[in-house]
């Protein structure tokens, strides 16, 4: 079965790596790729690792704002026909993530917030949109699950967070 690419795409403080966290614990043969990780050039340091990848693991979960479609276009260039990719928008609302991420041991500027939230490239393709201000992890986590179950044909994985 071809790798699947989940990429995580959202407002900075909104769920995403927690949600992805999560799903590394219940998905075997995961990876999460993070733009966290990155101090410059993140997204291309991220295509990078992705493109390394591909083939070693059977989810890769992409955790990442992706505001710009650029991005996420540039998923699709390097997965190809090698794998599959389930596109999860994650949102909530403004004044929420700017609570949440004053709240982080190392918040982003406010004004950086504002800029990436004004200048975002909403998917217009998305597989699932999650609203994180009404779930928590665990119920977007199972929302995800149920989801990659239809792409996998049912058969797995269930996980722990039904």
């Amino acid at each position: 079965m071809k790798p699947l690419i989940i990429i995580l795409c959202g407002p900075v403080a909104v769920g995403k790596s927690s949600i992805a966290r999560r799903l590394m614990e219940l998905l075997p043969g995961s990876r999460v790729i993070s733009t966290d990780a990155f101090k410059r050039r993140a997204y291309r340091r991220m295509m990078n690792e992705l493109f390394r990848s591909l083939g070693a693991y059977r989810y890769i979960i992409l955790d990442g704002t992706f505001y710009r479609k650029k991005w996420r276009d540039r998923v699709r260039e390097i997965v190809g026909d090698r794998g599959r990719i389930l596109t999860v928008v994650l949102k909530a609302p403004l004044e929420l993530c700017l609570k949440r991420n004053a709240e982080r041991g190392k918040p982003i500027s406010e004004e950086a917030i504002h800029i990436i939230w004004s200048e975002f490239e909403w998917p217009l393709d998305a597989d699932l949109e999650l609203e994180t201000d009404k779930l928590d992890v665990e119920e977007a986590v199972k929302l995800i699950l149920e989801r990659i179950r239809e792409l996998n044909g049912a058969h797995e994985p269930r996980g722990g967070a039904e």
